[in-house]
This record gives C-alpha cells, sequence and structure tokens, in this order.
C-alpha cells in the first residue's frame, strides 16, 4: 500500500464468497500499515449487495472501500485538565489543628428575643483548676486561693425562682446561657465570690485586699470600653445546640460573634455536671 516502509506481510484488501453464492460479495479490510498496532487484524466487513465478476468493478463501483484503506482517522488532541495548585502542610500525628468553628463574617445571633429581663439569671463560676462550674453560693470562703476563668449567667423565666424552695426557676426559652470574663485585677488570688441576696450584688475577697461588692456587670471585662459582653453565648435551637463565640475580643457594631460550634442537644442542661458542654 505504501511505496515507503516495510512491506506487508499480509493483504489489506481481501474479498470472498459468502455460503450460497457464486460470486465474491464479501470484502474484509485491514486498514493499518505494516508496523502499525492491529496490522493483520480486520478492521472492517463488507458485504456487497451483487457480486463481483472482476476487479475493475471493485474500482468503479465500490471505490469507497479503496478510499477507506488510505483515509487517516482523526486524533483528536487530548486537553488535560488545568491544574490549580494545592496546599499541602505536613505534620506529625496529632500536631493538626482543626477548627470546630463555622465562621461567618456577618456574625452568628441568638434567635431569641428578650431572654434577659434584668435579675432573671443565676450565676455561676468556673475556676481554673475545675473541670465545671458550680452555682454561686449566697456566701463561701474557700480553702485556698483560687483564679476565676469564667462567670455564666443562665437565665430563667421572671417569677419561677424560688429561694426559699431551692428553686432556681424554669429555663428561658432556648436555655441561653451567657459567659463573661472576669477582669485581671478581680479574677486572681480569690478567695471567696458570692451573691448577697439582700441587695444581689456580687461580693469579691482577694488575699490581701478588702472586699470588692458591685454589680456582677462591674466586675466582668468591657469590650472596647463599653458595656460588658458575654465573649460566647449557648443556647438551644430545634434538635441542636450551638456555642457562638467572640474569638477575637473585637466585637463590632453591637457584639459580633464570628464563630459558632454546633453539638447535640442535651435532655438535661446541667453546667455543674457538662460545663461549657463542649
Amino acid at each position: 500500500r505504501s511505496k515507503k516502509g516495510p512491506w506487508e506481510a499480509t493483504p489489506a484488501l481481501k474479498i470472498f464468497k459468502s455460503q450460497g453464492s457464486e460470486l465474491p460479495t464479501v470484502v474484509v479490510l485491514d486498514k493499518d500499515s505494516a508496523g502499525q498496532r492491529g496490522h493483520g487484524i480486520p478492521d472492517a466487513v463488507s458485504e456487497l449487495e451483487t457480486g463481483l465478476t472482476s476487479g475493475k468493478m471493485l474500482l468503479t463501483q465500490h471505490e469507497h472501500l479503496l478510499e477507506a484503506l488510505f483515509t487517516q482517522p482523526v486524533q483528536e488532541k487530548r486537553v488535560l485538565p488545568v491544574e490549580t495548585p494545592q496546599d499541602v502542610k505536613i505534620v506529625k500525628v496529632g500536631e493538626g489543628i482543626v477548627s470546630k468553628y463555622v465562621h461567618s463574617d456577618d456574625g452568628w445571633k441568638v434567635p431569641y428575643d428578650r431572654y434577659n429581663q434584668g435579675n432573671n439569671y443565676t450565676l455561676w463560676v468556673k475556676y481554673i483548676d475545675d473541670k465545671t462550674p458550680h452555682a454561686m453560693p449566697p456566701e463561701l470562703a474557700l480553702r485556698k486561693v483560687r483564679e476565676i476563668e469564667y462567670v455564666a449567667k443562665r437565665f430563667f423565666v421572671p417569677g419561677t425562682q424560688d429561694t426559699l424552695q431551692g428553686k432556681i426557676g424554669d429555663d428561658v426559652q432556648g436555655r441561653v446561657v451567657e459567659y463573661y470574663k472576669v477582669k485581671p485585677e478581680f479574677a486572681k488570688t480569690v478567695k471567696a465570690v458570692y451573691i448577697d441576696e439582700d441587695t444581689h450584688m456580687l461580693k469579691v475577697l482577694q488575699q490581701g485586699k478588702p472586699l470588692s461588692e458591685n454589680s456582677d456587670e462591674f466586675f466582668f471585662v468591657a469590650q472596647d470600653g463599653k458595656d460588658p459582653k458575654p465573649y460566647m453565648i449557648q443556647f438551644d435551637e430545634g434538635e441542636r445546640r450551638f456555642s457562638i463565640v467572640d474569638i477575637d475580643g473585637k466585637p463590632q457594631k453591637k457584639s459580633l460573634y464570628e464563630a459558632r460550634e454546633e453539638f447535640a442537644r442535651p435532655d438535661k442542661l446541667d453546667l455543674e455536671q457538662d460545663g461549657i458542654a463542649r
């Protein structure tokens, strides 16, 4: 088939008689040249309507079969996918850090209004060396000097608390709890912290200092010189419980809680046992 290259050991075109036919009617084509992959293996089989009586009939009436031998298939150029750079970091086992929070530039909010109606909350104090917070008692002298990690406000429906019967009150919708950082000057070397039941004032006794007495927010960290804001708020929504957190400590506009964590909603909310659930 070609004047160049090696001679072909097998024919490119073969003509056969079909069963029961007096004339050749079957044409077998091998389109691959000598040296190409597939040479010697048929590529196409055509059956003619009328038999061939001479080679001239093949040239004049079935020239498309001869042309097929010399037609080179169009090979599409393979287009490789665009590779996007990937940032890969290799760390030792146990040193990788994956954020547990979902971040939002617009900030997350508590989906409940008017849960805070003044004094409708109980205070809980968490010390650095304790695993969970404790309900703040009316008076307590600590056995040793402690450091406060945070103070929590657990809100209840107004009118449902009965201090004489020891009832802390029914939780507000969403079982909202706010968490506050205490000013450094009041958080360390603490010997006692308690609530005055008559004045509802918070009292903090520190080693070597006189007793400090004021509203609870006086002791909390203020954001940008404004009113104290909780650094974290927990609440129920549907079958899940959420924490929204001000990680950078720089609330914008009112208070921007840029991070949110989601976890299972506990049947019973027990701060003294669970602490900050996550």
